[in-house]
């Protein structure tokens, strides 16, 4: 049984006397808590439905009989405890949504065990708007009761990514365990025997593993290496190896955090499992042989192996659906079906949310998307959730470029012949027939079930949103080096992307960028050009901006007022000298370590990793990919701005710069060159290009 499954078990052990109570009630209550302490469910029950029908406005014994029900289904039904807390928190007139007014030391109880179901049902921000008003009272609390509120907020604090305060928590729990023991043993030690000294030292441990293995949890969250090898250290040098376990998977972590991704996969193998699996899964809820597939899975994503990734993810899904079953009840709900601490509900979509991350990286999209569709129910608040779903939406659109921009190879530049003679007429092949037949109609409405580019803005709205279209006050604070003073508050400038961890500052504004981006694209796409100028000007006015992303915004500005026939303006953004950095890392300050693992695979488009494999930052499909593309993609789209103003001299001048060293020249740049050259009546040199470049032959 889990701790916060004890700990409910002993808070909810209330003394129930208060005065003007029965001596008859009194003996009752003091019976149904002796035998709630022996574990006699059934007969605390039954002693506790006595005392209800004798107090039945007494919120505190219905607390207690829901309490002790629950146990008697072995905290199985979830549903129905929840329902009596409520009828339990109205007889006390408790507004859980509004707990500004709690006054009563006694409604702690009730509140902190409303708590504990919220956390192992992944509710992480009720259960800590709860804690947060009950940690006031801690001082008067009992023992038991305050140390358990601490250690279920330490947890909570974990869970949502706040190191800072749990480390602070941490530093409290430690004051309040180790120096009050020591005080009271100071006192006391003439009425303690040798073996009430040897149990309590054995819980001071238990106590003591358990603060150094948060603490770790905690640097690791930081970055802090050195901090958390010391902890890790600690831990491993003490303990069973079936104790040891979390020291191992985070030491695993954290290697895997500095890029030594075989240490880390060797530090997994390396790992004891017990050897009674599903009693160690009941007893502590983890799901050994899940993580470590998840874990390896992780792992190889990162070494640039997604299938490989995609591989273990799904050996993670098995292992995880295998046990789950062989815990589960079918023949009740699903919030019936498993204890408390096993509810684990979350933990599926986590490892799904991992599976369509690795699916859009080896360019599966319909599966990823499919994926991604799945875990909208919890992690709807996500915005990167909603990005990638737009990104496997934008790839399954068009999911390479390249081909409208290389070299025409073994590709007839013409389509067909009609006529004979001098009346002979020579179709064309076009390069957007293609690209124009794949936009939806724009009447389509957007469908949740079709990965369209209807869909995709939509869930680009609804990651804007999340994130905001400006920049705050706090995030462009965050985003130069931080002061002292401001690493108290770096916390409040955070952004939870549960089930990834929080993002905070520079990395808050480099989201945005690629929601804004990727927006006035699909706008464009979508023939909305209004928008998609809008989009392309949002991000050219935020305060950093990587070299690709302020290449394509321009490119975007440009065409969309290109096709708002307002030339002179466009020309403006085409003409901007911004292709001389097209990088896709980040702009980062040296004091930014949040940024350090991304900015490693993204600051190199040709890095490799040390074993030789592709790090995850090098995307094979992204074009322009050199600065040659960069400026060619310019240069025609200027030209196709001055022949749209009829300046054909500037627009040949512009269709000469795209021409490779090798004399060829890509499909859509001839296609324009030939209706410039037309245009100024050179018809000969429009017939030597179709010559050049025709490998039409006449049937």
């Amino acid at each position: 049984m889990c701790d916060e499954e004890s700990d409910a078990r002993k808070a909810s052990s209330s003394d129930l006397s208060y005065q003007a109570v029965p001596d008859v009630d009194r003996e009752m209550a003091a019976q149904a808590y002796q035998e709630f302490e022996l574990e006699k469910f059934e007969q605390c029950a039954s002693i506790l439905k006595k005392l209800m029908s004798r107090r039945p406005q007494d919120s505190k014994v219905m607390h207690n009989l829901a309490v002790t029900e629950y146990y008697l289904s072995n905290c199985k039904k979830t549903e129905i405890f929840n329902k009596k807390m409520v009828e339990v928190c109205r007889l006390a007139h408790i507004d859980v949504q509004d707990l500004e007014s709690l006054d009563d030391v006694d409604s702690c109880v009730a509140l902190y065990n409303q708590a504990i179901v919220m956390f192992h049902l992944h509710q992480y921000h009720s259960a800590i708007s709860i804690l947060d008003k009950v940690f006031q009272f801690v001082e008067p609390l009992e023992e038991n009761l305050a140390r358990n509120v601490c250690f279920l907020l330490l947890e909570l604090y974990l869970c949502v990514y706040q190191p800072r305060k749990a480390l602070c928590l941490i530093g409290y729990l430690e004051t309040m365990l180790f120096s009050n023991n020591k005080n009271c043993g100071k006192s006391n030690s003439k009425e303690k025997d040798g073996q009430k000294e040897e149990n309590g030292d054995s819980v001071n441990e238990i106590y003591r593993r358990r603060l150094q293995l948060c603490k770790a949890r905690c640097y690791a969250m930081i970055k802090t290496s050195k901090a958390c090898k010391r902890e890790i250290k600690n831990l491993m040098s003490s303990g069973t190896q079936a104790q040891n376990i979390p020291a191992f998977y985070l030491k695993s972590q954290l290697e895997y955090q500095r890029g030594n991704y075989r240490k880390a996969i060797k530090l997994l193998n390396s790992v004891t499992l017990p050897t009674d699996i599903s009693k160690y899964i009941k007893e502590t809820g983890d799901f050994l042989p899940t993580i470590y597939y998840n874990n390896v899975g992780c792992i190889h994503f990162y070494m640039g192996k997604p299938n490989l990734g995609c591989h273990y993810i799904t050996k993670a899904l098995e292992c995880f659906e295998s046990e789950i079953a062989s815990i589960a009840d079918s023949r009740e709900g699903k919030s019936s079906a498993r204890p408390l601490h096993l509810m684990s509900t979350s933990t599926q979509h986590q490892l799904m949310y991992n599976l369509g991350m690795q699916r859009l990286q080896a360019q599966r999209y319909l599966e990823a998307f499919k994926c991604f569709k799945q875990v909208i129910p919890s992690y709807h608040s996500n915005p990167r959730l909603w990005l990638r779903i737009a990104e496997c939406c934008i790839n399954l659109h068009k999911p390479d470029n390249t081909a409208q921009f290389v070299e025409l190879k073994n590709v007839s530049f013409i389509k067909s012949m009609v006529g004979t003679g001098p009346h002979r007429k020579l179709i064309l092949n076009s390069s957007s027939e293609k690209s124009s037949a794949d936009i939806p109609k724009t009447s389509s409405p957007p469908n949740s079930d079709t990965p369209s580019l209807h869909f995709a803005l939509l869930c680009l709205k609804n990651a804007l949103h999340l994130v905001g279209e400006n920049p705050t006050s706090e995030s462009l604070s965050a985003s130069v080096p931080p002061s002292e003073e401001a690493d108290s508050s770096e916390e409040s400038n955070i952004l939870s992307t549960l089930p990834s961890n929080f993002v905070q500052g520079a990395e808050i504004l480099s989201l945005r960028n690629s929601i804004l981006i990727a927006a006035s694209y699909v706008s464009l796409c979508l023939g909305d050009v209004l928008l998609a100028h809008e989009y392309a000007k949002s991000l050219l006015a935020q305060p950093r901006i990587s070299g690709a992303h302020k290449f394509l915004a321009h490119l975007y500005a440009g065409e969309s007022l290109l096709l708002m026939d307002r030339i002179t303006d466009a020309v403006e953004h085409l003409n901007y000298q911004c292709t001389s950095d097209i990088e896709l890392a980040f702009p980062v300050n040296s004091s930014e370590v949040s940024l350090k693992h991304q900015t490693r695979f993204d600051s190199k488009l040709n890095e490799k990793n040390d074993d030789g494999s592709r790090p995850v930052g090098n995307v094979p499909n992204w074009f322009p990919n050199a600065i040659s593309s960069a400026k060619f993609i310019t240069q025609y789209n200027l030209a196709v701005a001055y022949a749209v103003r009829e300046e054909w001299n500037k627009s040949l001048e512009c269709l000469m710069q795209t021409t490779s060293t090798n004399g060829k020249m890509p499909p859509r740049a001839l296609s324009l060159l030939i209706y410039v050259q037309l245009h100024q009546g050179t018809a000969e040199n429009t017939k030597a290009y179709v010559k050049q470049y025709s490998t039409y032959k006449s049937t």
